[in-house]
């Protein structure tokens, strides 16, 4: 799950053929990025977008109806979207991916603290 997904291209890359991709970000980053790969081979199994913005959508919702399986263990990718995020708000992702990850899930973020170097 590709959290801030912006134009991620991992789905049309890696050859990850059993792999489902879930790239969650805005209608508008999906309305640039889409007509770009259209003609692109998939190298996985599914590729699913979640349109909406992460701070003011139901996530867990909004994975599931997508088809999102909470039981499987899952890569969790966090890209450039911290620094974007109030402290609420990465409270409640933390939360929301805690709660969706099974047994042997991860997550890759990059971080960015508020104390002075």
């Amino acid at each position: 799950v590709s959290l801030g997904a912006g134009m991620d291209s991992r789905a049309f890359r890696l050859g990850l053929h059993d792999t489902v991709f879930f790239e969650v970000d805005k209608q508008g980053l999906f309305d640039v990025k889409e007509p770009l790969v259209a003609s692109t081979p998939l190298q996985a199994a599914r590729r699913m977008l979640v349109v909406g913005t992460i701070g003011s959508m139901d996530l867990p919702a909004a994975l599931k109806d997508a088809g999102f399986n909470s039981s499987i263990p899952t890569t969790w990718l966090m890209e450039g979207l911290a620094p974007y995020l109030t402290v609420r708000h990465m409270e409640e992702l933390a939360l929301d991916v805690g709660t969706l990850s099974a047994p042997g899930s991860a997550l890759w973020l990059d971080g960015f603290s508020k104390v002075p170097v």
